[in-house]
C-alpha cells in the first residue's frame, strides 16, 4: 500500500500492482494463518523434502499472491475460489519468504507495472548492498537476471512465474 494525501486527509491507497489479497483479510492475518500452515506443513516433512519445501503445498483460503503455483485468473478458471470459499492449493514458505524478501528487495517496475525484473548475484553482499543488486543496480557482478510478470485474480493480483533474460548479465 502506500500513503497519500486526498481531500487534505492522509489515505491508505492500494499499491498496484501489489494489491494482492482482498481488503477483509489484513497483512497480520495473513501472516499468522502462512506461519500456522508452514509450522503444520513442517510435522510431517522430512529433510528430503526441503530441497523442493516451496513445491510443498497445502490448501490455504488466504494467501498474499506471491506463490505463482497458486495463482488463477477468474476467466481461464471460469469462477472465483475466493467467491465460493474454495482453498487454493498454496506454498506457505514460498508466500511467507517472498514477502520478508520484498519488504528489503525491491524489484525493478516495467513502466506498464505489468511486470519487473530482478537480479542473482554470487558472491556475498552486506545487507543494503545486497537490495540494489537484487534491483539489478550494477553493484555487483550478476549471475542471472529474471523477469516476473504480474498476473489478474479478479480486481487482486498475483505474481505468475518469472522467466530468466537471456544475454550478458556481468554489469
Amino acid at each position: 500500500m502506500r500513503i497519500s494525501i486526498l481531500k487534505g486527509h492522509p489515505a491508505v491507497i492500494a499499491n498496484t500492482p501489489w494489491n494482492l489479497w482482498s481488503g477483509h483479510q489484513t497483512s497480520f492475518g495473513i501472516w499468522v494463518a502462512l506461519c500456522e500452515a508452514l509450522k503444520a506443513q513442517m510435522k510431517y516433512l522430512t529433510t528430503n523434502h526441503l530441497p523442493d519445501l516451496f513445491r510443498e503445498r497445502v490448501l490455504l483460503a488466504g494467501r498474499y499472491g506471491f506463490d505463482p503455483g497458486a495463482a488463477w485468473d477468474a476467466l481461464d478458471l471460469g469462477f472465483s475460489p475466493n467467491a465460493q470459499g474454495i482453498p487454493v492449493a498454496t506454498s506457505p514458505a514460498m508466500e511467507l519468504l517472498a514477502a520478508v524478501g520484498l519488504q528489503r528487495f525491491r524489484p525493478a517496475m516495467s513502466s506498464d507495472r505489468r511486470s519487473f525484473t530482478y537480479a542473482t548475484w554470487s558472491i556475498p553482499l552486506a545487507s543494503p548492498i545486497a537490495a540494489c543488486a537484487a534491483s539489478g543496480a550494477g553493484v555487483a557482478p550478476i549471475l542471472s537476471r529474471f523477469c516476473g510478470h504480474v498476473v489478474n485474480r479478479g480486481q487482486y493480483a498475483a505474481l505468475g512465474y518469472s522467466t530468466q533474460q537471456i544475454g550478458d548479465h556481468n554489469e
